[in-house]
């Protein structure tokens, strides 16, 4: 017995630094979201309203620029009006399971796509995911090229992520060689043009629906030979911000991977990304393409939802909200209540109507019951 107990003893010794490492690692990770530095909280579009329910969508960058990914409630604070508000509803955008989405993946056929289109075989998995792939690039002298994005009808092939047809035309785009010059700018404007159609219900679904995820995704060589001249970039980045300022407009993010390297300071590439609200990443070299890939489809990381019910909701009234994370505040955004305010729970509006019927009917009915009662009483 005493053998047991000495070699159980060293046993539990011998543990001790190995838990301790683990404890460490463990309070690492509750700690990081606390800790985490904050650079920049973007609300990315304006406010949602469904009857006196408010919901915005956020990012939220580090000092690096990166999306931070690990952040939780406690780390968040909404004022309205300038008012703390305590009471509301939070989740990653990724675990908003009911969000439909729409993306159209632009190819670039100049280079040789066959890691890049291996990666979408493999990551492209949720079903609630309706993407069109689309190649594109100029013809040259000795190639017919990839010129269907002209058309919208070949734009607007969507199909489930999961679809069979979808992987049968990732391994068909894997057979095909380099054979295009590069065009970015046309296919880009093309797809938001297709996705910004406010008289498709698909992608404007209405004023009490929820909107509806809209985003691009380009994978190129980006900018070689100067394929995007300057006037090109103005021109898709007055279209975008022509679009930005309807108010019923349903924002469309523009997510880049190009296959060489760029100066992140006056890059074009990251210019389209940046006003859409996208995010761009450059893989130097074939293997790292799925990995930065990944991290383009994963764009949703990063950004939550915060949602709550309006207090005391007048029609027509006209609100400002921020948002803070780790102490750092958002710019206001600004919306108008457009209902009266909410409607009781069933359990009271029942009681109401109980209350009203037992009302009406000793105030009105047996008042004039009594009434007619004596009436006949004096006539006899």
């Amino acid at each position: 017995m005493e053998k047991k107990s000495t070699a159980l003893f060293f046993i539990i010794v011998s543990l001790i630094p190995r838990l301790s490492l683990a404890l460490f690692f463990l309070s690492n990770l509750f700690i990081c979201a606390a800790s985490a530095k904050v650079k920049s909280v973007i609300l990315e579009n304006s406010p949602i309203l469904v009857g006196d329910k408010v919901s915005l969508r956020v990012k939220i960058k580090g000092t690096d620029d990166q999306l931070i990914s690990n952040l939780k409630q406690q780390n968040f604070q909404i004022k309205l009006d300038g008012v703390l508000q305590n009471n509301f509803q939070f989740q990653p955008v990724e675990l908003a399971h009911s969000q439909k989405s729409w993306t159209i993946i632009l190819l670039d056929m100049s280079i040789n796509n066959k890691e890049a289109v291996q990666t979408i075989k493999q990551l492209i998995t949720d079903n609630n995911i309706q993407i069109s792939l689309v190649p594109f690039g100029n013809k040259t002298k000795n190639c017919q090229g990839f010129t269907g994005y002209k058309d919208s009808a070949e734009l607007d092939r969507f199909l489930l992520a999961k679809d069979a047809k979808v992987q049968n035309y990732l391994d068909y785009l894997q057979t095909q060689g380099t054979c295009a010059s590069t065009d970015i700018y046309m296919p880009v404007e093309q797809a938001l043009k297709l996705l910004s159609n406010q008289r498709d219900s698909r992608f404007y679904p209405g004023d009490n629906l929820e909107k509806p995820k809209l985003s691009i995704i380009l994978l190129s060589i980006g900018r070689k030979n100067d394929a995007i001249q300057e006037h090109n970039l103005k021109k898709l980045l007055s279209f975008v911000k022509d679009m930005q300022k309807n108010s019923n407009y349903n924002p469309i993010t523009v997510n880049i991977l190009t296959y060489v390297p760029h100066h992140k300071d006056d890059s074009p590439i990251q210019k389209m990304a940046d006003v859409t609200g996208g995010i761009w990443e450059f893989a130097a070299d074939p293997t790292a393409i799925a990995r930065k890939l990944y991290l383009v489809l994963d764009s949703l990381a990063g950004k939550y939802e915060l949602s709550y019910i309006h207090p005391q909701a007048t029609r027509a009234s006209k609100h400002k909200v921020t948002i803070a994370a780790n102490g750092v505040s958002s710019n206001p955004s600004y919306y108008t209540i457009k209902v009266f305010g909410r409607s009781l729970p069933f359990e009271q509006r029942l009681l109401i109507a109980i209350c009203t019927i037992v009302l009406l009917c000793f105030g009105g009915i047996a008042p004039f019951a009594l009434w007619g009662k004596i009436l006949k009483n004096k006539n006899n």
